[in-house]
């Protein structure tokens, strides 16, 4: 018999990390944690802190348009949002909400914004130390570009906001992050995909975007593919082969061999091996980061996606870029 969960259960399901204060309001009331007077005082403190907020940005004045006073509010909450979320039960979280006061809350997810900012910069550093030497020109001017965001972020006023425009992106990144958590992400993953791109060869690397890119009909420095994926797929295809090569450049006949490895084989056999695959490359090469596995097991759900689709579709040379 199916058990059922009593009311004033709260489930962490409905609550939604981009909107994470609004939600855990919501779930609070739910359940009774947040009765009807705590709710009117905090949309009452909300009130205050939007009109300070609104004083500071224009210097003195007392209204904004509409738009300008809802990029506000939504930096209210994001400073907010910084902090409850950190809390592993959102029951903790409530009860921080409901013994401290709407200004100190937002003062102190400002400051843990700042320091996460100095945090970011740092790690941008350690990103551009890492690169990889491609002329691929998304990629290149997505991390050149990069201080103009931490030039016009300003986490006071517009804390949702990410100046700049980024045209390359990581295989895998939080969708519903803005802001610094967002840009923070971001500069992170792409350290990590440098990392382990840069334990293979990178004359081969350059091999295989010009590869990929005479596949797709376009040079390689117009490439908007993400390179640690095209890296990824065809290193747990060579461990796939179970052979003595260590190069990522797959033959025709290799990649045929591959293809009838897993022809007619379910997907799960594929993630299983797709994993295993994985786990022996994280071995061979030495990679020690528990922060670089956890992120490829994050981004072997797209290689095992491409795999069995390509032995599906039979278009495995297309895509492990074999010519």
């Amino acid at each position: 018999m199916k058990q059922i969960e009593p009311v004033n259960t709260l489930k962490v399901k409905n609550l939604d990390p981009a909107e994470y204060t609004k939600t855990l309001l919501y779930e609070g009331v739910r359940i009774g944690m947040i009765n009807k007077n705590n709710l009117e005082t905090f949309q009452k403190h909300l009130s205050a802190l939007l009109t300070r907020q609104i004083s500071h940005y224009t210097k003195g004045g007392s209204s904004v348009k509409t738009e300008i006073a809802g990029v506000l509010t939504d930096g209210i909450f994001y400073c907010i949002d910084t902090i409850l979320s950190q809390y592993e039960n959102p029951e903790d979280a409530i009860n921080k909400l409901q013994t401290s006061t709407l200004p100190s809350l937002f003062t102190e997810g400002l400051t843990q914004i700042k320091q996460e900012i100095n945090q970011t910069k740092l790690l941008y550093t350690r990103l551009k130390g890492n690169r990889l030497k491609v002329d691929v020109y998304a990629y290149n001017t997505t991390i050149d570009d990069m201080p103009l965001f931490f030039k016009e972020y300003n986490p006071e006023f517009k804390a949702t906001e990410t100046p700049g425009m980024l045209e390359y992106l990581p295989c895998y990144y939080q969708k519903n992050l803005s802001g610094i958590h967002y840009m923070k992400d971001i500069i992170n993953n792409l350290y990590l995909e440098n990392h382990f791109c840069n334990q293979f060869d990178q004359d081969e690397i350059l091999t295989l975007l010009n590869r990929f890119a005479a596949n797709v009909g376009y040079p390689s420095r117009d490439l908007t593919e993400n390179i640690f994926g095209l890296v990824l797929n065809n290193a747990v295809a060579r461990k796939l082969l179970n052979d003595d090569n260590a190069s990522i450049l797959l033959t025709e006949q290799e990649a045929l061999s591959l293809a009838e490895q897993f022809e007619g084989q379910p997907r799960k056999k594929c993630k299983e091996a797709v994993s295993q695959a994985i786990s022996a490359i994280i071995v061979e090469k030495g990679l020690r980061w528990p922060s670089l596995k956890t992120y490829l097991s994050k981004c072997q759900d797209k290689t095992v996606a491409g795999l069995y689709r390509s032995v599906k579709q039979e278009t495995i040379c297309s895509f492990l870029s074999v010519r």
